[in-house]
């Protein structure tokens, strides 16, 4: 990162990142446990990602694990 290099190290990073999370609703639908907050935000945008990403994944492993949606063919 060009304005705060030495913003974080790597560990710090990751176990940052590693609070992104999803959880199982009462409805079977995964969805995040919390939102992406700004620490978060700045860590994936040095790896050129964003949050809507993070959302739109969120979304894709929900749909996936949802047994409702993803059928599985053999």
């Amino acid at each position: 990162m060009l304005e705060k290099p030495n913003y974080m190290n790597v560990p710090a990073a990751i176990r940052e990142l590693e609070k992104i999370e999803m959880i199982r609703q009462a409805d079977g639908v995964y969805r995040l446990d919390h939102a992406v907050t700004t620490t978060q935000k700045t860590i994936l945008k040095a790896f050129g990602i964003d949050a809507n990403y993070i959302k739109r994944k969120s979304k894709e492993i929900s749909d996936w694990l949802n047994p409702k949606i993803h059928k599985v063919k053999i």
